[in-house]
């Protein structure tokens, strides 16, 4: 059976492009694009239209003018007479008609926000079961949803995510001129809470800004099919952080949990956890779970069990991307475990069938004693991610990384591993080589031939691993360079791009910052390291 992706994009007025990417088996693919427009009149071909099930929208609602007077672009983006030379669009939502099967709806780039008669429109078709709004299409200026009781719009999805980029306060204040942060995280809020207070019967999937959204409502009702359950953002309020336990008890389905919120100094590794039989009952059956700069002493990591396969205990956003941009004032915090207290917690969980862990810490006496306890608790792990930063103390000394003692340590000691991601903070091939052509020169060799040489010393120690990466930072941010066992050596390596690894900062003189995301590439059966 096929099943197709289309994307529809349109940075002017006048443009839709139609990108239909259709898979057989998972294995092969076929890519289609054609014109649509106004003008033209062109459609799908017929051929494709039974097998789209998703729809991806890169268009903007709002005008450009409006996006100007409410800060979110500058004024020199963009020529004042494009729009008034340029054909309007047809209807919002006649593509649908084409689409008999869509089932998912994705926004991108709709700066200014999705307006709710665009939700409405995708709402009137029954197939329409998933919506998703990235980063770049977050309520700034669109008009606030209808009052309750007026719309009768009653949202049927099974999956909602609403995302905005975890460095957006910072962006609202280094690219945006005249921008209300204030009232455009209001008409977050007031969409928020009219599309998910309808969703509590039929949700499967929800991502949501721990800011803005209703947790308080939420805690007051049963979400009995939730199976996903993830929040992003960043605390503004320690109040946000004791209402998350008492949500997370009314989820009865739930298996995933992610928290992925950046921390203040206001709201600095807060309790998940509650004494309750029902939130123990809940997180008894997780599967998955990841947590950002946990509490040492949260009784959560005490209440999970063997149902747990993947557990993530990281940083938000990622530690060497704030030693880089701190210059542009960053306001979260980065409260490392250190090894000690890693220990400590994972010593707490009992999980013998975990298969996929990332740890992030900075270094102690106790760093051996971890990884040996990681081997000895967890036999089963296929995936392993240390994030190691040196202690604050040794961040001026010239301190030699033991990365092969760390590698071939868990490599021993874990026969099934399958991927091993290691940033290890080592400084010849430090994070500001970026900015000196030689200097990047010198350091990408010396990274490849330490990538090279590592996965064929550790291939021989354990069979099962399949290639090695180092996580190189560049001026974008970090880039996975992914080297394999077999095969010439000037072709074992090639290159992907994490999602939340990739940020873009022109220069520390600008006032302009420029975050791009990117799709996190599959990570199976690999090594990776960065430095």
């Amino acid at each position: 059976m096929h099943h197709t992706m289309l994307s529809i994009v349109g940075s002017k007025p006048l443009m839709r492009t139609f990108s239909a990417t259709s898979s057989k088996n998972w294995h092969c693919s076929r890519t289609v694009s054609l014109g649509l427009s106004s003008v033209y009149g062109d459609q799908p071909p017929e051929v494709i239209r039974p097998y789209v099930r998703r729809v991806r929208f890169a268009i903007a609602f709002v005008s450009r003018a409006e996006l100007h007077n409410h800060g979110v672009l500058l004024r020199s983006s963009y020529d004042d007479d494009s729009e008034a030379r340029t054909p309007k669009w047809p209807p919002f939502g006649t593509e649908f008609d084409y689409f008999p099967n869509a089932e998912s709806v994705e926004f991108t780039d709709a700066l200014g926000g999705v307006p709710w008669f665009a939700l409405e429109k995708c709402l009137q078709y029954p197939g329409i079961n998933s919506i998703s709004i990235n980063y770049l299409s977050t309520w700034d200026c669109t008009p606030p949803p209808p009052p309750s009781g007026v719309s009768p719009l009653q949202f049927r999805l099974a999956h909602f995510s609403y995302a905005p980029h975890e460095w957006r306060d910072l962006l609202s204040e280094t690219t945006k001129m005249n921008y209300d942060a204030q009232a455009a995280r209001n008409l977050e809020t007031m969409n928020l809470r009219a599309i998910v207070l309808t969703l509590p019967e039929t949700v499967q999937s929800l991502t949501l800004p721990v800011e803005s959204a209703p947790l308080r409502e939420m805690a007051a009702v049963d979400w009995p099919r939730l199976r996903t359950f993830s929040l992003v953002g960043q605390y503004t309020a320690a109040e946000q952080a004791r209402t998350i336990p008492l949500v997370l008890a009314r989820m009865p389905a739930l298996r995933s949990l992610t928290i992925r919120v950046n921390q203040t100094k206001e709201v600095t590794r807060p309790l998940i956890s509650a004494d309750s039989a029902a939130f123990a009952g809940i997180v008894a059956q997780l599967r998955s779970v990841t947590l950002v700069y946990p509490h040492p002493s949260d009784r959560i990591f005490d209440l999970l069990t063997d149902n747990l396969t993947r557990l993530s205990l990281r940083d938000s956003p990622r530690r060497y991307l704030q030693r880089r941009f701190a210059y542009a004032g960053n306001t979260s915090v980065a409260p490392l475990l250190t090894a000690s207290e890693c220990l400590s917690i994972l010593k707490r969980v009992v999980a013998p069938r975990l298969a996929v862990l990332e740890i992030v810490y900075e270094a102690d006496e106790t760093e051996d004693s971890l990884l040996r306890h990681i081997c000895e608790a967890f036999p089963l792990l296929r995936e392993l991610e240390v994030h190691r930063y040196r202690c604050e103390d040794d961040l001026d000394n010239e301190v030699d990384v033991p990365y092969v003692h760390i590698a071939r340590l868990v490599a021993t000691g874990l026969p099934r591993l399958q991927a091993l991601f290691l940033n290890l903070d080592i400084r010849d091939s430090n994070i500001d080589t970026w900015l000196n052509l030689y200097a990047e020169v010198a350091a990408n060799e010396i990274a490849r031939r330490r990538g090279l040489d590592l996965v064929d010393m550790l291939s021989e120690i354990n069979e099962s691993l399949e290639y090695v990466a180092l996580l190189r930072h560049r001026g974008e941010g970090g880039r996975w360079q992914v080297f394999y066992p077999e095969g010439p050596r000037r072709l074992r390596y090639s290159f992907y791009w994490p999602h939340e690894e990739y940020a873009h900062f022109p220069s520390s003189d600008t006032v302009l910052l420029n975050l791009i995301g990117r799709r996190l590439a599959q990570r199976r059966g690999c090594i990776c390291l960065l430095w």
